[in-house]
């Protein structure tokens, strides 16, 4: 397992990452729960989307991305040409080629990246692993937000314990029983019910460019 911020992101990037474990053990190590689960960490199935702001106030779709390298380039291409433009990048997902292109294109902090991988909510090591609120100066320094809600799913198959985990981010998903009032003696497996709660993050980084623009 390493232990120096290298599995956070790929390229030039890196090397600051590592500069920032010292203030930030975060970003020395992944979240150890969502190593156990055999959460992967990679850039498989990771996608950007990029939308742009037109001329009649309305968002289009202007390019996507699905691989890292791909990303790379265009954002090197339209550096010198976006002059007044207003863009959103949207990544769904988060692996350490995206995180490398992201964090070294527009300066990010690591820590962005970083709480959207955590899994462990609370946690008093001091190796970093807990999820749990940042002091707002600390927010206020490193420019972006990390927002926690709460999206409600149905299942195709009933679940049969409380230990039910996001297979793509390692994430609890809150399930319960069926509630009866004549305590049926009906098989425990069939007291679960078919919806749960799964737990999402959302974070949000932004800058102004020149020309009246922003990202």
């Amino acid at each position: 397992m390493e232990k120096d911020g290298g599995w956070l992101a790929e390229g030039a990037y890196d090397d600051f990452v590592r500069s920032l474990c010292s203030s930030d053990p975060r970003l020395r190590q992944r979240d150890p729960k969502a190593q156990i689960q055999r959460i992967p960490f990679t850039d498989d199935g990771v996608r950007v989307v990029k939308l742009s702001l037109g001329d009649d106030g309305t968002f289009i779709r202007t390019a996507q991305f699905e691989e890292p390298a791909d990303l790379e380039t265009h954002l090197r291409n339209a550096t010198a040409s976006q002059q007044g433009q207003k863009n959103i990048y949207i990544l769904e997902g988060l692996g350490p080629g995206f995180a490398g292109v992201f964090g070294h294109h527009f300066s990010l902090h690591p820590s962005v990246f970083v709480e959207h991988e955590r899994v462990v909510v609370h946690n008093v090591n001091w190796t970093g692993e807990s999820d749990g609120a940042q002091l707002p100066s600390v927010v206020r320094s490193r420019g972006h937000v990390e927002m926690k809600y709460y999206e409600v799913v149905t299942f195709d198959t009933r679940p049969t314990s409380f230990r039910w985990v996001c297979a793509a981010t390692g994430r609890h998903i809150g399930v319960s029983r069926e509630f009866r009032w004549d305590n049926s003696p009906d098989d425990e497996f069939d007291r679960f019910l078919n919806v749960g709660v799964v737990r999402r993050k959302c974070g949000v980084w932004s800058r102004r460019t020149g020309g009246g623009g922003w990202d």
